[in-house]
């Protein structure tokens, strides 16, 4: 079975690198790649190297990390109106502080399971 974590872990380190080389993605973009359920490509292809390669041996993760961070923001968990969901949590200019911010979310919440 494969838990938040495992599904998270890659995307948050990655995340983490590429705001420390000072990409910028905007909260728009996030999330637009959150309701299409298409986050992990989106950051793969934005990043351009191998941190995501995980996603390509284990799927799996992929799946489960698109539908954990569709949920915390506008799924059944989390009924937020696209394009305010960065406003619940006061992020409006960098959408990888954005996700980094979503991805805790989930990581830290007992209500996305394990």
């Amino acid at each position: 079975m494969t838990t938040k974590f495992d599904a998270l872990r890659s995307l948050a380190l990655c995340v983490n690198y590429m705001i420390d080389k000072g990409t910028h993605v905007s909260v728009e973009e996030v999330e637009s790649s959150l309701v299409d359920k298409s986050i992990i490509t989106f950051i793969a292809n934005k990043q351009g190297g191998d941190l995501m390669i995980i996603y390509t041996e284990f799927p799996e993760y992929a799946t489960k990390a698109n539908d954990l961070l569709y949920n915390v923001v506008i799924g059944e968990h989390n009924p937020v109106q696209v394009g305010r969901a960065s406003r619940k949590w006061g992020i409006n200019n960098n959408g990888l502080v954005f996700l980094s911010t979503l991805i805790f979310e989930v990581l830290t919440s007992d209500q996305f399971g394990n």
